[in-house]
């Protein structure tokens, strides 16, 4: 798209701008922010070794220098997490009230309190409370250290009408 070498500060403050403005203007949303939902850490640490454990019908594998949070989070009715994905998986179980968890298809999977799933890594994802109840979950997220432990995302297509 662009032939010419840009050189200089004030040149590339113009190129950085103009790309800004097709960016914001060419209608799709590059990221998308969550709404009435919240988070807290409960624990944090690293883990410095690798770690195999199998225990009936368990089977758990982890690699060296690994970060691992415990968050709660909560969502008000009509509350959304915005599209995103981790780096690494997420174990997540609902405490209380029902959650549509939208893939990248847009397709949703209903989750109600007491159910719980794995997030697979880097897959995108929006989590929404469209019940008429607040509610929670516990998460555990697994990261690869030095990595940010949620990316926003795009997104995923045009014909997604879910923000």
């Amino acid at each position: 798209m662009f032939a010419r070498v840009v050189r200089g500060r004030k040149s590339v403050a113009v190129l950085a701008a103009g790309l800004g403005a097709v960016l914001i203007t060419g209608g799709t949303a590059l990221a998308t922010f969550g709404s009435h939902t919240s988070a807290t850490v409960l624990a944090e640490g690293s883990l410095g070794d690798h770690v195999n454990v199998r225990s009936k019908g368990v089977r758990l594998g982890i690699g060296a220098s690994t970060e691992v949070r415990t968050i709660t989070q909560s969502w008000e009715p009509g509350g959304y997490s915005g599209w995103h994905s981790h780096p690494g998986p997420v174990i997540f179980v609902l405490k209380s009230g029902s959650l549509s968890i939208y893939d990248e298809k847009c397709q949703p999977r209903v989750l109600k309190a007491g159910e719980a799933f794995v997030e697979t890594p880097n897959a995108l994802m929006n989590v929404r409370n469209e019940s008429s109840r607040p509610a929670t979950a516990y998460l555990t997220i697994l990261s690869p250290a030095g990595a940010l432990p949620k990316q926003d995302g795009p997104q995923p297509t045009p014909s997604c009408s879910v923000p």
